[in-house]
């Protein structure tokens, strides 16, 4: 799973997604990669960063980084040149 800018929108992913969250070890064998990233400036950094407390707290392996910019093809490109060589490991 590649998230680049991603706000949340006001949902809760323990509720939205609890099978994510309640078994981090099941999620922990079934996902290759969790890649989270969003830019300083971005207006969805704010979500970015709950989701990595929320995924952090419930012990799931993820990463996530932080670029300079805003929400914009320069943080995504960013985004999609760091995160994709991770599929193919």
């Amino acid at each position: 799973i590649g998230i680049f800018s991603a706000g949340g929108g006001g949902s809760d992913p323990a509720k939205q997604f609890p099978d994510l969250l309640t078994d981090p070890a099941a999620t922990n064998k079934k996902m290759k990669v969790i890649w989270l990233c969003a830019g300083t400036t971005d207006f969805a950094l704010a979500g970015s960063k709950g989701l990595d407390k929320i995924l952090t707290d419930h012990n799931v392996k993820h990463s996530f980084t932080e670029t300079p910019g805003g929400h914009e093809w320069k943080v995504w490109r960013f985004s999609l040149h760091e995160f994709a060589p991770l599929l193919f490991r």
